[in-house]
């Protein structure tokens, strides 16, 4: 089981990340500077794009989930307005370690195929230390996020923290085990073919429409098929509960469609981890 394995070899797992983390920013001085300036590029084209086409710049209108009767399931979709800018900043820097952990987890055996070929080293110890390096920067881009946010929050007169901040710890832990366990499950059959890598170059810029990283979802097509296209699908649930632990306008609970469908991606995502690493090591080490 790749699990005890992780955690037997977490100390050569956690210096590999930091050699990989070290090589991503080489002969580069201003490092976190270019983690964050694209994000925020993409973040300005979008806010002047919604500007020219006479679209609200300054507001922009969330589900919110407000109960009838704390003891009962009884609920009331409501649309609150929040700042886009804050809004946005939030989903693009999540989705920058995400769309990350998508190309590089995915590719990463072929990058550090020696490890496998040469050393022996299980299917599962490049996509964990690959995933690991990313989180570094990726948990680093939601707290700067979180203190973007803040700020905005604090000059537009909007809620600045609530208790809803408490569970943005699990949901960073969720986001990380998640793209781990893609990584994993992924990372051997892009070594194996060059074509599943080449699906999955093309995988961060599709789901990003379908995520909500630029687009929330609307209160009239919320329980249509379009909208069920975004409640099931597990990185949406990723970004809008770390949208909803940073901004306070919902708790991972309150979308039951949208937990459940994460719970059983997780589950697969695990099985076929664990299927993946057990049975392709031989075939993998032949290709590599």
């Amino acid at each position: 089981m790749f699990v005890t394995g992780i955690f037997k070899n977490w100390r050569k797992i956690f210096v590999m990340s930091m050699i990989d983390l070290k090589s991503s920013f080489k002969a580069s001085v201003l490092t976190w500077f270019w983690v964050v300036l694209a994000p925020l590029l993409t973040i300005g084209m979008y806010i002047f794009s919604f500007a020219i086409s006479g679209d609200n710049v300054e507001s922009i209108d969330i589900i919110s989930y407000d109960y009838n009767d704390l003891w009962s399931s009884s609920l009331e979709l409501t649309s609150n307005s929040f700042n886009r800018t804050g809004w946005l900043i939030i989903g693009v820097l999540t989705w920058t370690f995400v769309g990350g952990s998508l190309t590089s987890g995915s590719n990463s055996i072929r990058t550090y195929s020696w490890l496998v070929s040469k050393i022996g080293s299980p299917l599962y110890v490049p996509p964990t230390f690959t995933c690991l390096s990313k989180s570094y920067i990726g948990i680093g881009s939601i707290f700067i996020s979180w203190i973007i946010y803040m700020i905005i929050a604090g000059c537009s007169g909007d809620t600045v923290i609530s208790y809803n901040i408490l569970q943005l710890p699990l949901m960073i832990i969720l986001l990380f085990c998640f793209m781990l366990l893609w990584s994993i499950a992924v990372s051997p059959l892009c070594a194996i073919s060059k074509d599943v890598f080449n699906v999955i170059t093309i995988l961060p810029m599709l789901l990003q429409w379908i995520t909500g990283v630029f687009l929330p979802i609307s209160n009239s097509v919320y329980n249509e098929p379009l909208g069920y296209v975004f409640r099931i699908n597990p990185f949406n649930f990723l970004i809008d509960g770390i949208r909803g632990s940073i901004m306070s306008y919902s708790y991972i609970w309150n979308d039951w469609v949208s937990l459940v469908s994460f719970v059983c991606f997780f589950v697969i995502l695990f099985v076929l981890a664990s299927y993946i690493t057990k049975r392709s090591k031989r075939l993998v080490v032949d290709l590599v």
